[in-house]
């Protein structure tokens, strides 16, 4: 099987090293009901140890 990949980028907020829930959980939804799985994620550092941005990479299978 094949696959394609998505990469979802989302910021987190600058005092509290966390990301709007709910903004998440909206566009994980809609992508899932496109056929989206998600597959990892990881983080990226600021300074300080502070999370800067967080990835959540999908797939699907390759559509012919």
């Amino acid at each position: 099987m094949k696959w394609e990949y998505y990469t979802l980028k989302f910021p987190t907020s600058f005092w509290l090293d966390d990301v709007d829930d709910g903004a998440l959980t909206t566009e994980l939804n809609k992508l899932g009901n496109e056929g989206w799985e998600l597959s990892g994620t990881f983080h990226t550092s600021a300074s300080e140890g502070r999370t800067h941005q967080v990835f959540f990479v999908l797939k699907r299978a390759l559509q012919n």
